[in-house]
């Protein structure tokens, strides 16, 4: 059974993008949301296409979240989430049905935002 116990901020995307491509965001709307998981990690990567002989690398920070939302959310793909003091970008959304095939919750997986 879905119960949100974490309030969060909705800023949905207003449809246009800054210089880099990137979503703006637009009207702001309050939720209450349950935390799945929200996962600091450094991964290690490649600092440039090419293979060099040093192999030379760099840590990148990165986080994902996974929330659930109530049915009526106004969460959508590229909104940006803040929550427990994080700001993220919605990257997909997946509604989750209970046994009798009612709509329950929306499963929504988050990456970092990185216009902060």
């Amino acid at each position: 059974m879905f119960n949100p116990t974490v309030s969060c901020v909705i800023e949905t995307a207003s449809g246009r993008t800054n210089v880099h491509g990137e979503p703006l965001p637009g009207a702001t709307v309050p939720e209450r949301v349950s935390v799945v998981k929200i996962e600091i990690k450094s991964k290690q990567t490649p600092v440039s296409g090419t293979t060099t002989a040093s192999h030379g690398s760099a840590f990148e920070l990165d986080e994902d979240a996974l929330l659930l939302f109530s049915p009526t959310t106004r969460a959508s793909i590229n909104d940006i989430v803040k929550v427990a003091g994080l700001t993220l970008r919605v990257v997909s959304k997946s509604p989750q049905f209970d046994l009798n095939g009612r709509l329950d919750h929306h499963e929504v997986r988050l990456n970092v935002w990185s216009a902060q």
